[in-house]
């Protein structure tokens, strides 16, 4: 603000120097000392205010008590650096339409009147404000979700250890745990029965965007497999499963060589939700026979109750 004033100031000197004697000029040097005097009034305030005394305005209250020293045609600016300049004085009144200004010491009384502003001394201060700790609360563990193959930890317990049921097992007992066992030399195998079936339950909920399946050494042809929350009967039973749960993919085949890599792509992007995948064959007799499975998908790393 200062620094305006500054340029207006230098600026209509110049302007003055350039038309001295015309009758411009008149008007010229009006606008210099409107200016000039404004420039003036900024300073007088910022240094009764930039003091140690503090004031505080009370808009339409004058003093009516004698007063310490009364002016007439005074601006505000001089009324203050009046009082600031008093020891004594510890209160102010300034008449904006009259210019009349009244400054008071200790025990000055006052009245309401309409076009008076009083400043009076501030000399309190508040307490100093002191910091209420604040305890931190309970801490939200940090548990993301990630895109993996969950099937390398269904034997973590934290995460919940995945399990597993058969339609049936051959008399060899070759059962659902060979497909999780990390190991294509063992092989889950079935009964030769019309549809038989081998079902996963993840323990929690995952959203599956593609099953692995390796074969064994006999061919695999005709597999419907399907991911949700509905846990169908699957144990001694030879009963279709296409009305449960939402089909991931399946495969027509037949594999032509042992431990092919059979990849059942889900089709979704946020994958397929849920708690239990069933893998079975549709259609004609035969066995099933898996050697390791592999279910990549979405999941939380930590809390499975979290849904996501």
């Amino acid at each position: 603000m200062i620094r305006g004033y500054l340029f207006v100031v230098t600026k209509h000197s110049f302007t003055l120097g350039q038309t001295v004697g015309s009758r411009a000029w008149k008007a010229e040097y009006q606008n210099m000392r409107l200016y000039s005097y404004s420039f003036w009034l900024v300073l007088q305030l910022l240094s009764v205010h930039g003091q140690v005394k503090r004031w505080r305005n009370t808009q339409a209250a004058d003093i009516t008590s004698e007063c310490l020293k009364s002016l007439k045609y005074v601006s505000l600016a001089d009324c203050a650096q009046t009082c600031a300049s008093d020891p004594e004085c510890v209160a102010y009144a300034h008449s904006g339409g009259t210019g009349k200004c009244c400054t008071a010491g200790e025990g000055y009384s006052v009245t309401g009147r309409s076009y008076v502003k009083l400043f009076t001394q501030v000399s309190s201060t508040s307490p100093v404000r002191s910091a209420t700790a604040q305890s931190p609360g309970p801490q939200t563990q940090a548990c993301p979700v990630v895109h993996k193959d969950w099937s390398e930890h269904s034997t973590n317990t934290s995460l919940g250890v995945w399990s597993w049921e058969e339609s049936t097992v051959d008399g060899d007992g070759n059962d659902g745990s060979m497909v999780l066992d990390g190991s294509t030399s063992t092989v889950f195998r079935s009964l030769n029965t019309s549809a038989p079936a081998l079902l996963i339950s993840f323990q929690r909920r995952l959203r599956v965007t593609s099953v692995y399946i390796v074969s064994g050494d006999a061919s695999l042809e005709l597999l419907d497999v399907r991911v949700g929350d509905t846990k169908p009967a699957v144990k001694n039973r030879d009963t279709l499963l296409t009305n449960v749960n939402m089909r991931c993919n399946t495969f027509m085949g037949p594999s032509l060589t042992a431990n092919e890599e059979i990849v059942f792509d889900c089709g979704s992007s946020r994958g397929l939700a849920g708690k239990y995948m069933t893998i079975q064959r549709i259609s004609g007799q035969g066995a099933l026979e898996i050697a390791e499975l592999s279910v990549i998908g979405f999941g939380r790393v930590c809390d499975v109750n979290r849904q996501f």
